[in-house]
């Protein structure tokens, strides 16, 4: 599932600096990848608290839970400066 929203994703985020594409597209890559790599050192650290589906699950869902607090900061903090 995620390689097929994954593209769609970059292009909305990148649509606004197209003459920084590549390097926007580098950044959002590696973020991706340091985020993969730091959640899965993290799994296997609490892995003697549960089982490894369970820590997963908890840490995909706190992931969200930031995602939308910052999303909802950045609209927030938009709609703040375009009055």
């Amino acid at each position: 599932m995620f390689g097929l929203t994954s593209p769609a994703a970059n292009i909305s985020a990148l649509a606004e600096l197209s003459d920084l594409a590549g390097s926007a597209s580098g950044v959002i890559r590696c973020l991706s990848m340091l985020l993969g790599a730091i959640m899965s050192w993290l799994i296997v650290q609490l892995a003697g608290l549960q089982t490894p589906t369970v820590i997963m699950t908890g840490l995909m869902t706190l992931a969200v839970l930031i995602a939308s607090a910052c999303y909802l900061l950045l609209l927030k903090r938009g709609s703040a400066t375009s009055d």
